[in-house]
């Protein structure tokens, strides 16, 4: 977005080209932050157990425990235990409903 304002001096014209070069520094930055943020907060697709208890603030052993009580819906790859995040969320929700309701 462009406007035309009108300077008297070249002074005020010096002052004003060190002004907008600022902002677009700025607002470079603030974009940049943005993308930033949005990268972070993207959950990922698939984790293992040590994700998984991040992600639930949980210990790796809780984590552990209800897979052994198959508590959790999980994939075995190889000799690993995978989670799919959005699977979890919508069992945590099924299950919380269930329990609230009861």
């Amino acid at each position: 977005m462009k406007k035309n304002v009108k300077v008297n001096s070249k002074k005020q014209q010096v002052l004003l080209e060190i002004i907008l070069n600022e902002l677009l520094v700025v607002k470079e930055k603030l974009h940049v932050q943005q993308i930033k943020s949005n990268v972070i907060t993207q959950k990922p697709q698939q984790v293992n157990i040590f994700g998984l208890a991040e992600y639930l603030n949980e210990s790796p052993q809780a984590i552990f425990l209800k897979v052994k009580r198959k508590e959790l819906p999980y994939t075995k790859f190889k000799n690993q235990t995978i989670f799919n995040v959005d699977e979890i969320d919508l069992f945590l929700e099924i299950t919380n409903d269930n329990n609230t309701n009861c």
